[in-house]
């Protein structure tokens, strides 16, 4: 298990610093289906399971995020300034305590926050379906949804391309489709590269 995560984090990090650099050279439109920024991040979670060890994740995800000022402004506001993305984030989770699962995913977010010359300051809210192969007495059912909110800075290195710190609190529970349902929650740190077309 522990070979195939260094596998993933090497996968991932490759992903971010070979494979975007052709797109981010210069402001410029999306590369494809009109996706305005490219998020990859990755960073530690943790939180605290019943009658059992601490929950501890690696969580991976890639965010494609779409501009919503256009909108903003057919509705009529003349000028928003700042940072108003829809984000769609799939996740996978390499689980490595209690025990080594994994948690697959996606998130449905909005991006909201001010940004100058080199620094964008921004909290971001979202749901969405997960799965995870993890059995805690909290859960009875293992497809779940995921709540998350969290905030963060992008330090930009360039006009379109940002080194990303944020923090982020995560729920996942099952609606009540089965109980018990009591959720399981976890907070922690993530870092990254956005890539802003």
């Amino acid at each position: 298990m522990r070979k195939g995560l260094i596998c993933i984090g090497i996968l991932f990090f490759l992903c971010i610093f070979i494979v975007p650099s052709g797109f981010a050279q210069e402001k410029k439109s999306s590369p494809f289906w009109g996706i305005d920024s490219i998020h990859y991040q990755a960073g530690f979670f943790t939180g605290a399971l019943k009658e059992q060890d601490r929950l501890k994740r690696i969580y991976l995800n890639v965010g494609l995020g779409w501009d919503v000022k256009p909108l903003f402004k057919k509705l009529g506001w003349k000028n928003p300034v700042g940072i108003y993305e829809i984000m769609l984030e799939p996740f996978i989770n390499p689980v490595i305590a209690p025990y080594n699962d994994v948690e697959v995913g996606t998130c449905l977010c909005f991006k909201i926050g001010p940004r100058w010359k080199r620094l964008a300051v921004y909290f971001k809210g979202g749901a969405g379906p997960m799965y995870t192969s993890l059995h805690t007495r909290e859960q009875s059912t293992q497809f779940n949804y995921m709540n998350q909110v969290g905030g963060g800075f992008h330090f930009f290195l360039s006009e379109n391309k940002a080194f990303t710190l944020e923090y982020r609190w995560t729920h996942y529970s099952n609606a009540s489709i089965k109980h018990p349902n009591a959720g399981v929650d976890a907070h922690g740190g993530l870092m990254g590269l956005s890539l802003f077309f």
